[in-house]
């Protein structure tokens, strides 16, 4: 009988120790790189927006590091230096698209502004950015946290829409293993 009680005292420290070290790899997962971005329509990945910059923090040994791409510390906007965008992808006017975030945190800051010409900073200069309205949906698989987000929006006019996006997360809240900023750009023609 002693012998039994040991052996499930064993498996119980055994199943404990594999449900920590889940639970830390799915924290790390996310750790040391920013979330993938993809714009849906319908059922189907369009595109990845293009990666302009990002400013990324994670725990390591006790201690944040940082990664970062085209960003100068002193710079305040990754998007001064030249901008680059995927592809085009066609989509009806009004129809709602969905940008999949790969967190399982929402971003404390996000937007995302089309403009009509591929110069976002002339048309800026000319007030040309389009607000456009969106909502966050949560990503759930098997449980009750999520495991990414959606930002469900839609593109009206019948026009080019060069896209830049922007999401941010704070290093408070519950669980904050990473945290910093990322900036992309999108291309969609509706029609």
């Amino acid at each position: 009988m002693a012998a039994r009680r040991g052996l499930v005292a064993a498996l119980t420290v055994i199943v404990a120790l594999l449900l920590a070290a889940t639970a830390v790899f799915a924290a790390s997962a996310y750790g040391n790189r920013p979330p993938e971005m993809g714009i849906h329509y319908k059922r189907v990945q369009l595109q990845e927006p293009k990666t302009i910059g990002y400013r990324w923090f994670y725990a390591e040994d006790g201690r944040y590091k940082v990664v970062a791409k085209n960003w100068d510390y002193d710079d305040t906007d990754p998007f001064a230096g030249p901008l680059t965008y995927p592809a085009v992808d066609r989509v009806p006017a009004g129809e709602k698209l969905r940008l999949r975030i790969s967190h399982p945190t929402k971003p404390n800051a996000f937007s995302h502004t089309p403009f009509k010409i591929r110069d976002f900073r002339a048309a800026a200069s000319k007030g040309e950015g389009q607000w456009v309205h969106h909502k966050f949906v949560a990503v759930k698989r098997g449980g009750e946290r999520p495991v990414a987000w959606d930002v469900v929006f839609s593109l009206e006019g019948k026009r080019p829409h060069y896209l830049r996006i922007y999401a941010g997360w704070s290093s408070e809240g519950p669980g904050a293993v990473s945290y910093g900023s990322v900036w992309r750009t999108a291309y969609m023609k509706t029609y």
